[in-house]
């Protein structure tokens, strides 16, 4: 019984050390890819804003976002191998090639040809690294 008394009383605290040790632990790579995640989903949402955008202006703040989180994306690391992060951060510089490709458009003020580097090369170079990367898309 009265071991019964002190797990009861003390669970919330032996869990708590418990995942704090969990925790510790963990290699660093593990908080890395979680780290991903977020960034990897404001560009995606930043893409989607840029594709609905109606004018310049509207697009050059979602391209702004998105390159803001690219370079976010650029600077955690990705995976469990010195391959895996290889080819993420390879896929992070093309997707940086790709923007660069988007920005020069819009210094032509040329929206329509902006909108179709998003479409067609950003996109074939995400989902090109997402299959190499074995990611889930959700778009």
């Amino acid at each position: 019984m009265g071991m019964l008394v002190f797990r009861n009383i003390f669970r919330p605290q032996i869990a708590a050390v418990a995942l704090g040790l969990g925790a510790l632990l963990m290699p660093a790579w593990a908080f890395a890819d979680s780290a991903v995640e977020p960034a990897m989903k404001h560009m995606q949402h930043a893409y989607n804003q840029a594709l609905r955008s109606m004018d310049v202006p509207q697009f050059q703040s979602a391209l702004t976002v998105l390159h803001q989180y690219a370079d976010v994306a650029g600077s955690l690391q990705y995976g469990r191998t010195a391959d895996v992060r290889g080819t993420y951060q390879d896929g992070i510089r093309e997707l940086q090639a790709d923007l660069a490709d988007v920005d020069a458009a819009l210094v032509r003020n040329d929206l329509i040809a902006a909108k179709e580097i998003l479409r067609t090369q950003v996109a074939s170079t995400k989902k090109m690294y997402h299959k190499s990367l074995k990611v889930e898309e959700d778009d």
